[in-house]
C-alpha cells in the first residue's frame, strides 16, 4: 500500500522506519495504527546530505520531501516532512538501529 495516500484522523500513531545506503538510496517502511486500524505500507526514493549535515530524503517518486539534520556522529537524524504540505506531521528523531554498523 502506498502511505501517501493514507487518510488520517485525529487519533494516529506512526512507526517509520528509513533504510539508508551510502549509494544515496532510502527505503520507507510504516506501520500506521489511524484510531485502531493498524496499516503497513512502503515506499522508496533518495537522499542528499550536504557538507553542514543538513539534506532532504526525496520520496513519492520525487513528489515529497523530508527535510533531515544529521547529528551525533551520524547515528540519528532530525526529520521534517515539508512536502507535500497536506502531510501534517510533527518533528520527529531517527536513530540507527545498530550504532556499530557502518554499512
Amino acid at each position: 500500500m502506498d502511505f501517501w495516500t493514507l487518510t488520517f484522523s485525529y487519533r494516529r500513531e506512526h512507526l517509520l522506519r528509513p533504510s539508508v545506503a551510502g549509494s544515496s538510496t532510502v527505503r520507507v517502511t510504516l506501520t500506521l495504527n489511524d484510531n485502531g486500524t493498524v496499516t503497513h505500507a512502503s515506499d522508496s526514493g533518495s537522499y542528499t546530505v550536504n557538507d553542514d549535515c543538513t539534506g532532504a530524503i526525496s520520496i513519492m517518486g520525487g513528489q515529497g520531501t523530508v527535510e533531515i539534520v544529521i547529528v551525533n556522529g551520524g547515528n540519528e537524524f532530525y526529520e521534517l516532512v515539508t512536502n507535500p504540505s497536506s502531510i501534517v506531521s510533527t518533528f520527529s528523531v531517527a536513530k540507527k538501529q545498530f550504532p556499530e554498523d557502518e554499512r
